[in-house]
């Protein structure tokens, strides 16, 4: 049984969204963090809640990949909220990385948003930040949409 701590934020989820990853008990945006983080990239699960959807300027990013927010969100005419569940992003100083209209940003980034099936769904401000980054020079091929679900435990579930 996966217990969650009463000090910790269950960010409106409740402790039954946790999923076990390599054994440990975490949100699936924590896992999708780390498995960006294991692949090399930095990573930040960009939480909505207690705070904004986006995230108020901080030593966990990149002051390039700042600015790169900065502009998609200027870009979506300064609505609040909209930026996926998780954004990450690494060096692409020798590489094409991303050029919008107004500079180049020397880095590869991309963006992970977590949907629990039946339980979550998709907002109007996730394709707004979605068109902004296209506009912004942002890939299309930076951005996955993941439909996530708990499967039954084979050594618990009964069969008849």
């Amino acid at each position: 049984m996966v217990r969650a701590s009463t000090n910790v934020s269950d960010y409106g989820k409740g402790p039954g969204a946790l999923v076990d990853f390599d054994g440990q008990p975490m949100f699936a945006e924590a896992a999708v963090t780390r498995v960006f983080r294991t692949a090399g990239w930095h990573a930040r699960w960009m939480a909505s809640r207690p705070c904004e959807d986006y995230p108020k300027p901080g030593p966990l990013i990149d002051p390039t990949v700042r600015a790169l927010l900065d502009e998609i969100q200027r870009a979506t005419t300064r609505r609040s909220g909209g930026c996926w569940d998780v954004l990450a992003w690494r060096d692409d100083s020798f590489g094409r990385g991303v050029q919008s209209r107004s500079r180049q940003y020397p880095v590869m980034v991309a963006f992970a948003e977590l949907k629990r099936q039946h339980h979550d769904v998709d907002r109007e401000s996730q394709r707004l930040w979605l068109d902004a980054s296209l506009s912004c020079g942002v890939p299309l091929e930076a951005f996955t949409w993941t439909l996530w679900d708990f499967l039954p435990n084979p050594l618990t579930s009964s069969t008849g």
